[in-house]
């Protein structure tokens, strides 16, 4: 009796969950597919702003909008469903793929500078598109060789707030497929990308999978806290992975890029190298700049080819960057042939740190981690294992600490294994002078040998095990577990690298003997 006492009290003081928990079934004629069986709309519909409030027939707060079926459009740089409404906190709209549903333009959809893209949310609140089971937003006329080569976006929003884009396949939204292209599909000083955030906040952008564009994400910032949120992607054969810029005077913060799979732009190299390949890029321009940026647990690997940059490139051209936290990366460099140009870390900028970083270079001339000109005053770096490379740590700037790394396997090349001062392949070049040079690694260790497999994990005799600088006291939740899942121990030394090995199991079958 309880039970319903409680049951009819909660739906009298809460009218409005059920009022505004509704359904609206779009395809793309109209008719029937999928699980769109009745009472269904056509884009058109969508689209027309009266459609659009509180009434029961209308897109409002709590309403999610089912996109079923296959929708085909030919005509280059349309757009096909813009948002005309805000969601509330409580009650988000949500744009919901059915399962096997698809927007496919022959041709290639507009961008978010022109209010479009197969879905266009400007600069509305509360927004969530979910690709659910397959959902699948692409291009199939746009790129080298194609009908057309001309900039372009799946999903697009402009001054918008509290905005997710989850678990879609967004794809060929330009396919780069030549290196005699050394246009691709950079049109009227814009350039493609899977999902274009202009000046929003709150955006988070996660499980996704993104191939074949120029850049998978574009966040252009404002000044300000932006909580950008960019996680769990699987990203390929795309020039940039994720790149954030600020072109506005001032500094934004909380953007957060973890736990993402990045490998493979090789197919963006060109004869005039136009395309420079970073996994992540954080750029600042015209005295803007960021601060407390994350850079964690990703996985960037693969092939980048010869116009690479770096997997990680924090370009600080303002020297207004400030406290990044870099951890937890695992950057394998799986081409015998190409590398990374700057580093495999580009830019540490300055009050930063980087911690339990493994770097594996393949043999090829290579930088592991390059403060950058202009960069690397007062940062961390600690923990860090880097192997197979020519230049381990390249620091030109004053530094706050370097400990606690391992070095293992250099590939010497007529360039330093070490550089503190001066300019690239330049200074000392031996781990002894390193070490009295910049007063760091006191605690650090260089191995000749390579005790570290080609997954980034540790060998059962490696001397990066145990070897490492307990930073529980940090209080950075993710650093206190490594990238395989193994919590780090909050006392006693840690692993050096992004792995931490499990603690040895129990001893069993013992016994007992009275004396």
């Amino acid at each position: 009796m309880r039970q319903w006492i409680f049951l009819i009290i909660v739906f009298f003081a809460c009218p409005a969950l059920y009022a505004q928990a509704k359904q609206i079934f779009v395809t793309a004629n109209g008719l029937p597919v999928g699980n769109c069986l009745g009472g269904l709309h056509t884009p058109a519909w969508f689209n027309d702003p009266t459609n659009w409030g509180p009434g029961s027939g209308q897109i409002g707060a709590g309403t999610t909008v089912l996109i079923c079926g296959a929708f085909v459009d030919s005509t280059p740089g349309d757009g096909l469903l813009t948002v005309q409404g805000n969601g509330t906190s409580e009650s988000p709209i949500t744009l919901l793929f059915d399962t096997n549903a698809s927007l496919t333009n022959t041709a290639y959809w507009g961008t978010a500078v022109l209010s479009a893209g197969a879905i266009y949310i400007g600069s509305h609140s509360w927004i969530v598109v979910d690709g659910g089971a397959n959902g699948l937003i692409q291009n199939t006329g746009n790129g080298t060789g194609l009908a057309y080569e001309h900039n372009s976006s799946g999903i697009g929003e402009n001054g918008g707030d509290h905005i997710t884009i989850k678990n879609l396949t967004i794809a060929n939204i330009c396919q780069h497929t030549s290196t005699s292209d050394t246009v691709g599909c950079v049109t009227s000083g814009n350039i493609d990308s899977a999902i274009t955030l202009i000046n929003g906040t709150n955006l988070t952008v996660q499980n996704n999978v993104i191939h074949d564009t120029q850049e998978a994400t574009s966040l252009n910032a404002s000044a300000g806290n932006v909580n950008f949120l960019f996680t769990g992607n699987r990203i390929y054969r795309c020039n940039w992975g994720v790149g954030v810029g600020i072109a506005v005077a001032g500094t934004a913060s909380g953007i957060v890029i973890s736990n993402n799979d990045i490998s493979d732009p090789a197919n963006w190299d060109s004869t005039t190298d136009t395309f420079h390949h970073n996994g992540i890029m954080v750029f600042d321009s015209a005295g803007g700049g960021f601060s407390g940026v994350v850079e964690s647990g990703n996985y960037i690997h693969g092939d980048f080819g010869l116009n690479s940059t770096a997997f990680i490139f924090n370009a600080d051209n303002t020297a207004s960057m400030t406290g990044f936290y870099i951890y937890n990366n695992r950057l394998v460099n799986d081409s015998v042939a190409h590398k990374p140009n700057d580093g495999f870390i580009y830019g540490v900028p300055q009050a930063s740190f980087a911690f339990n970083n493994t770097i594996l270079g393949s043999g090829v001339n290579v930088i592991g981690i390059f403060l950058g000109i202009g960069n690397g005053a007062n940062v961390t770096i600690e923990n860090n294992l880097i192997s197979t490379a020519s230049q381990f740590i390249a620091a030109i700037s004053p530094i706050r600490q370097i400990d606690y790394n391992s070095y293992m396997a250099t590939v010497t090349s007529g360039c330093a294994s070490f550089l503190y001062g001066g300019g690239p392949c330049s200074g000392q070049a031996n781990f002894a002078a390193w070490k009295a040079a910049c007063s760091c690694d006191a605690h650090g260790a260089y191995n000749a040998s390579n005790s570290v497999n080609s997954d980034g994990t540790l060998q059962a005799n490696s001397p990066a095990r145990g070897a490492g600088v307990n930073l529980t006291s940090l209080g950075i939740a993710g650093l206190n577990i490594g990238a395989n899942g193994v919590a780090r121990p909050a006392t006693g030394a840690w692993d050096v690298g992004a792995y931490q090995t499990s603690p040895p199991p129990p001893p069993t079958n013992l016994r007992g003997v009275v004396r």
